[in-house]
């Protein structure tokens, strides 16, 4: 297409004409392939883009001459025009300078070139001003701002934004300026008449760079550091000694200690307690020798009870993402709820639910039976283990001559055996003693036997708990006595340092075979002053006694070794408060065994 025919579909576009799809395509081609025109074409834009920054300059020439300068900046880069005009014949959208140059045709080169240098005149006017000191001297600084590259492309957001014809508005008593919705004044102002901006000293604006100098490459962008995990937990309260479970290894607990996916929380024996809050309220609290790990919240809170006692109150969840704890023998879901596990680990042990509100799915993992477990209800699975829903909860049963559980108990049964007097019964006394090798070595041991009769316990009952109180007469202040579990029937009328009961000798004397007692204590005797002391006694060798009344032998007190001589009072005490008690903390069974 020739040049001329060029200048005529440009100058239509600039009037606002409509252009047919293949006018438009050969107008955006030949910007493309034709460098000299292009330039030619480029010089009236930036014509166009100044008479565009003086019809917005509301606020004052200063801002007439900043919006210049900005212009100027983006429009330096001929690739950048072109395709702006390509966006533009796309939109068919018709600029400011468009209509203005409908309405003035005849004029317009006129009025175009005056308003041209009078816009140029501000620039170099705000610009010296701007860069020059108030008291004359060197031109100061001017500050760098980071957001420029902002403020650029705000200007051409700006230039290619429909049109709004509207000026700086006039001081009273001076003829008004054309605003929108009246025709602007056609006369052209001499530069003189455009009013001389006050530079603004708290934000100066950058001097704008020679043309020549290339536009600076951006600075790579460099990719931020990933977010670190959200906690999924707190923990709220800390007694004790309680320690957080996680991939780098163990670290001491605190109070808002935050739990992340995966940790876990262990409370020490004897005393360690923790509560923990997630962020819908969910808490769990953990009693004393209590394990929780992998606590995770993917598919729904999750994380495995390895040993203890935990009480849950759980937050309504979200449908289809249940909170699940799982055990070593059971698994519960919960969709919202109050309820206590507890957990007994080893070759024998199982895991026992009590639920106080709501209702909780609880699954046996040896036999993959499950029940529905109502508020005021409980199960329990294992080994041995019927798992079937039961009303009620944990029981406490105390087992006490004269006292409990009735009045009309009278299965304790207590004695000592002494070496020094070999053949000599010694099951009435009001004192039971313990005392090892004297210090002539004369061969004086004396050793205590204890026993109760737990038959009022449920076959099949889940022991959560066993502990024996005696009142001590003479303390130790050294060693402890171990206690051991006798695996021989005796009788308290019978039974001496030689024999069982009459006629049944022990394996070896003073109960020291292996038929008759066990090789590990299952508990110590230290009592470091007189008075009631407690025992914590295996649960699981009370269980025995439990699913299996005959072979309920009781306990054996004893130490060769230990000089330091130990009593307590009997279940002949004329107190009855201070006869020796067991205790024992149970979920009942269901009266068989399997």
């Amino acid at each position: 297409m020739d040049r001329e025919r060029l200048e005529a579909l440009w100058a239509r576009f600039l009037a606002g004409d409509p252009l047919s799809p293949e006018e438009d395509a050969a107008l955006a081609e030949a910007l493309r392939t034709d460098p000299a025109w292009r330039e030619e074409v480029l010089a009236d834009r930036r014509t166009e883009g100044l008479l565009r920054g003086l019809a917005r300059a509301e606020g004052g020439s200063e801002e007439f001459a900043q919006a210049v300068l900005r212009r100027l900046r983006m429009e330096r880069d001929a690739s950048r025009f072109v395709g702006q005009v390509r966006r533009r014949i796309a939109a068919g959208r018709a600029g400011l300078t468009r209509r203005v140059w409908r309405d003035r045709r005849p004029a317009a080169g006129l009025w175009a070139a005056a308003l041209l240098v009078a816009a140029l005149g501000v620039v170099l006017a705000v610009v010296a001003t701007t860069r020059r000191p108030a008291g004359g001297g060197r031109p100061a600084p001017v500050a760098s701002r980071p957001d420029a590259p902002a403020a650029e492309e705000t200007a051409v957001e700006r230039a290619e934004d429909p049109p709004r014809v509207a000026v700086e508005r006039e001081p009273r008593g001076e003829e008004p300026r054309a605003s929108e919705g009246r025709p602007p004044d056609r006369t052209p102002k001499p530069p003189e008449s455009v009013p001389q901006a006050t530079p603004a000293p708290t934000r100066p604006e950058p001097a704008l760079p020679p043309p020549s100098t290339p536009k600076p490459a951006p600075a790579p962008r460099t990719e931020s550091a990933p977010p670190p995990p959200a906690a999924l937990a707190v923990v709220e309260k800390v007694e004790g000694e309680v320690s957080v479970l996680g991939a780098a290894g163990r670290r001491g607990a605190r109070a808002e200690e935050r739990i992340f996916a995966g940790e876990g929380l262990e409370t020490a024996a004897g005393g360690g307690l923790a509560s923990v809050r997630f962020e819908d309220g969910t808490r769990l609290e953990l009693g004393s020798g209590t394990l929780v790990e992998g606590v995770r919240e993917a598919e729904g809170k999750a994380f495995l009870l390895g040993r203890g006692i935990l009480t849950a109150f759980v937050a309504r969840q979200p449908a289809g993402r249940p909170m699940t704890i799982r055990t070593p023998h059971a698994e519960a879901t919960v969709l919202g709820t109050v309820l206590a596990l507890t957990v007994r680990p080893g070759p024998r042990g199982w895991t026992a639910i009590e639920v106080r509100e709501g209702r909780v799915r609880f699954r046996s993992l040896g036999d993959g039976k499950t029940v529905d477990v109502p508020a005021a209800h409980y199960a329990v699975a294992g080994p041995r283990m019927e798992t079937a829903a039961r009303r009620g909860g944990v029981r406490t049963a105390s087992f006490q001559d004269g006292v409990s559980p009735t009045r009309r108990y009278e299965g304790t049964r207590d004695a000592t055996i002494h070496e020094g007097k070999s053949s000599v019964n010694d099951g009435s006394s009001r004192i039971v003693w313990m005392d090892g090798r004297t210090r002539d070595d004369v061969g004086d041991d004396r050793y205590a036997l204890l026993r109760w009769d737990v038959t009022a316990i449920p076959a099949g009952s889940a022991i959560v708990s066993a502990e024996i109180e005696v009142h001590v007469t003479n303390a130790t202040n050294r060693l402890s006595f171990p206690v051991y579990e006798l695996r021989r029937e005796w009788s308290e009328a019978q039974v001496s340092w030689l024999q069982a009961a009459a006629g049944r000798p022990w394996q070896v004397p003073g109960a020291r075979g292996d038929q008759d007692r066990g090789a590990a204590a299952v508990a110590a005797f230290q009592p470091r002053a007189a008075g009631p002391y407690r025992i914590a006694l295996d649960s699981e060798l009370v269980r025995s006694w439990v699913d299996q009344p005959a072979a309920n032998y009781g306990l054996i007190l004893a130490d060769a070794e230990n000089d330091d001589a130990v009593g307590f009072e009997s279940r002949e005490s004329p107190a009855a408060e201070r006869r020796p008690r067991l205790t024992v903390t149970f979920f009942p069974g269901g009266g068989r065994v399997r």
